[in-house]
């Protein structure tokens, strides 16, 4: 049951996403940022967020989840699960970006991923040009799995370390 997949580390915490999360998972989508380093690039509409959003939660192949620090909701981490691959996206808000949220927030995930999932291999699309979540992966022990000129695939088990 999604509701009691919660951990906390070190004043971080890590929680399921609900449908009033609706407003901030909106914001941090259409951040500018954001978009930059997204496949879609294009703003989205809060009617289409608020119906996607609610489609994704009902969905037992999704997990949405929201990452805090002592000052309140940080980021954000999606999977996308079929056929022991879960797809990651994942966000972080632009006022806590340059903190190292992201490494932490991925590794708590990757835990409740497991928990839920079982051993499940994580694949994140990373377009050339974002050179942090690049090295996020990395540093977190990721494969390069292939390059071409739209992304960079990383792939890693969520057992191993």
């Amino acid at each position: 049951m999604t509701d009691r997949i919660k951990i906390s580390n070190d004043g971080f915490g890590l929680r399921p996403a609900v449908m009033e999360d609706a407003r901030l998972l909106y914001d941090w989508r259409n951040d500018e940022d954001t978009r930059r380093f997204s496949f879609n690039k294009e703003p989205i509409r809060y009617e289409d967020h608020l119906k996607w959003l609610e489609k994704k939660l009902g969905q037992d192949d999704c997990l949405i989840l929201i990452f805090s620090d002592n000052e309140g909701d940080a980021g954000q981490v999606r999977y996308d699960i079929c056929d022991g691959i879960a797809l990651m996206s994942y966000s972080i808000d632009k006022d806590r970006r340059g903190r190292g949220y992201a490494g932490i927030m991925l590794e708590m995930a990757a835990t409740l991923l497991r928990r839920k999932y079982g051993d499940v291999t994580v694949k994140a699309e990373v377009l050339p040009g974002n050179a942090a979540s690049v090295r996020v992966f990395q540093k977190l022990g990721y494969l390069m799995e292939r390059e071409d000129d739209h992304y960079v695939f990383y792939n890693k088990k969520t057992g191993d370390k």
